[in-house]
C-alpha cells in the first residue's frame, strides 16, 4: 500500500481512541522489556549457583573424577547455550524498547504536533534516529538519556561475566582430562 492509499484508508480514523492504543502499545512493549531484563537476572543467578556448587564439588578416586568431569562439561556447555540466550535476550529486549519508543514518538507527534492518526501511522517505518531527532520535546529522558563514553553497561558486565566463567570452565576442563589421561594426581 503507498502513501497516498494508507491516507486515505486512516483519513477518518479517530484521534482521540488513537492515543490510548498508542499508550497501551509503549506500555506493553516496555513491559515485556522489563520482563526480559528480570529474566537475564533470574537465569544468571541460577547459572551462576550452579557453576559455584559444581566448582566447590570435590570428588575422590576414579569414579569421582569422570563424574567431576561429566558435571564441569554439562557445566561449560550449559554457559555456551547462556551465552547465546543472553544474546537472544538482548536483541529481543532493544526490539521491544523500540517499539515503545516509536510509540512515544508516535503519541508526541499526535499531541505536540497535532499530526492525524494517518500521518502517525507513518512514522512507524522511519529510521529511529529521525524520529529521535524530530521530537521538539525535553521528555525524552524517558528513553535516551547520556551515557559517559566508556561507561560500563550491564549488558557488557553479564556478557563479560559469562566469558569469564567460559574461560574458567574451559581451564578446569583441561586439568579434569589431563588428571584422567595420568594416573598421577594433579594438584
Amino acid at each position: 500500500m503507498d502513501e497516498k492509499e494508507f491516507r486515505k484508508k486512516y483519513a477518518n480514523a479517530d484521534r482521540d481512541s488513537f492515543l490510548p492504543f498508542l499508550g497501551d502499545v509503549m506500555k506493553e512493549n516496555l513491559g515485556h522489556a522489563r520482563h526480559i531484563e528480570g529474566e537475564i537476572y533470574t537465569f544468571t543467578s541460577i547459572y551462576l549457583a550452579v557453576a559455584a556448587a559444581t566448582l566447590t564439588l570435590n570428588f575422590g578416586g576414579d569414579a569421582g573424577k569422570i563424574v567431576s568431569l561429566l558435571m564441569h562439561v554439562i557445566v561449560f556447555a550449559g554457559g555456551l547455550m547462556a551465552f547465546g540466550l543472553i544474546s537472544r535476550w538482548y536483541n529481543a529486549f532493544d526490539r521491544h524498547m523500540e517499539f515503545g519508543e516509536r510509540a512515544y514518538y508516535m503519541q508526541e507527534a499526535l499531541i505536540v504536533e497535532g499530526k492525524t492518526p494517518a500521518d502517525v501511522l507513518l512514522l512507524w517505518s522511519r529510521p529511529i534516529t529521525e524520529l529521535q531527532n524530530s521530537v521538539p520535546t525535553e521528555a525524552m529522558f524517558a528513553f535516551h538519556h547520556p551515557r559517559k563514553e566508556g561507561a560500563l553497561r550491564t549488558r557488557t558486565m553479564i556478557k563479560s561475566f559469562y566469558g569469564i566463567v567460559l574461560l574458567i570452565m574451559g581451564i578446569i576442563l583441561m586439568i579434569d582430562f589431563a588428571s584422567l589421561a595420568s594416573p598421577a594426581e594433579i594438584v
